[in-house]
This record gives structure tokens, sequence and C-alpha cells, in this order.
């Protein structure tokens, strides 16, 4: 029934809303096996000129998020801030990547790649599949970060 009001009222809602609504009614579609042929025309229309896209796919349970905790070599390294001061990152991060791609620049430091976990490249491959990139594997790395606490986020 939620899906089906988000899909009547996609016209008439604020577009921030819709993409809220959009990115909502995919996550339980993804989650729930009996709700992945259902299709909101209207509402992926309401948002389709948008130039970036949110795709919901994850953990769903504990497990898993454990899994991905080893699988995953977060580090919580100590960067410079913009006003010099050093602290210790509230996230943790990763750089994984197939054998060839080399380090990546980001927050202030340079991360040298880890092998690419096949947990990783999971949810890669289903990414691809949403984007409708299924003729071959489209991406070859990924930049992992891991927020622990409530109070972890990404500064804007």
């Amino acid at each position: 029934m939620l899906i089906e009001r988000a899909e009547q009222t996609a016209a008439t809602i604020p577009l921030q809303e819709a993409i809220e609504v959009r990115w909502a009614v995919r996550g339980l579609m993804a989650s729930h096996p009996c709700l992945q042929n259902l299709a909101v025309p209207q509402l992926e229309q309401r948002v389709s000129r948008l130039p970036f896209d949110i795709l919901p796919c994850g953990v769903s349970d504990l497990q898993s998020v454990s899994a991905w905790q080893q699988d995953i070599p977060f580090q919580f390294d100590t960067i410079i801030t913009r006003t010099g001061a050093n602290v210790q990152e509230r996230r943790g991060t990763a750089w994984v990547a197939e054998e060839g791609i080399g380090a990546l620049a980001y927050s202030g430091k340079l991360m040298a790649p880890h092998p690419l976990p096949t947990s990783v490249t999971n949810v890669m491959r289903q990414v691809e599949h949403a984007m409708f990139r299924t003729e071959s594997p489209f991406f070859d790395c990924a930049l992992c970060n891991w927020y622990p606490y409530g109070e972890s986020a990404c500064n804007t």
C-alpha cells in the first residue's frame, strides 16, 4: 500500500521528497523479493532528469555487517584538518581495487590499494546490473567507508 501511495502522489510532491520516497521504495523492493516486480513509472519519471541516482543495495542482516568488517581492511587514520590539527578519523576507510589499480588521494592522504574482496565485488556487480551495465564488469575499484558511531558522518 505504501508503494502504491508513493506512485499515486509522485506528480504532486516536491522533488526533494520524490527523491527520498523513490529511495525508500527502492529499498523496500530490494529487501523484499515479493515486491521486486512492482513498477513505479510515475515516481521514476518524476526524478528521471536528475544528474545522479541512488541505488539501494546493501546489507540486510548483522551477520553481513560483521562479514564486511572482516573482509574489508578498514583503517582509522590520523589526518590533518584544514586548520592544521592532527585528528584521528571517526570513520574507517579502505581503498580496494583489482590488480594494477594505483593509490587513491583522499582526505589529504594517499591510500594504497588492498585486494578487492568478493563481498565488495558482489555489490559492484549488483550496482552494474541496476545501471543496466551487464555486458561486462564496469567497476574495478571501490572506496569503502565505515561509520561505526552515530556521530560519524561525511563533512559537507
